[in-house]
Order: structure tokens, then sequence, then C-alpha cells
């Protein structure tokens, strides 16, 4: 990783090292949430701008319902999601 954050004390390279991991998954969750959950070339179907902010708004928490219940369903069979 390179990083413009030279201060070792604000900076330990430990957390860096470990906000970075996370940075990586959050990127992945999106990958999913625009690849596998919208598809490639989805359009939004409404067309008024409070029901595009409402369909825009179902898309992370149908994945995060999805994630859940794939969790949920991993650890009752002793299973990593």
């Amino acid at each position: 990783m390179i990083t413009t954050l030279l201060d070792h004390v604000a900076f330990p390279a430990g957390e860096l090292a470990a906000l970075y991991s996370q940075r990586w998954e959050s990127g992945l969750e999106f990958r999913d949430l625009k690849i596998t959950q919208r598809g490639p070339r989805a359009v939004l179907r409404s067309k008024t701008p409070v029901l595009v902010n409402q369909e825009i708004w179902a898309y992370p928490v149908t994945h995060q319902a999805i994630r859940r219940t794939i969790t949920a369903t991993a650890a009752g069979h002793g299973l990593d999601a």
C-alpha cells in the first residue's frame, strides 16, 4: 500500500493495513450489488423523483437482506459466508 500519510504516530501501519482491508470489503460489496443484483445494464423504472429515490434505496436494503440471509444460513450449517 502506498500512502501520503507520513506521520507514523497518527497513522500506524497496522491500522492503515486494517482499514485498507475494510475498504476492499466495501468495494466488493458494491461490485456485488451492481453486477449480481442490478445487472450490468439495469435502468431505473420509476418516473418521479420520489419514486426514483425509493428505488435507489431499495437496492442496498434488498442487498443487505439477502446477505444477512446468506450469512445466517451459512452459520446454521457451520460454514463461512
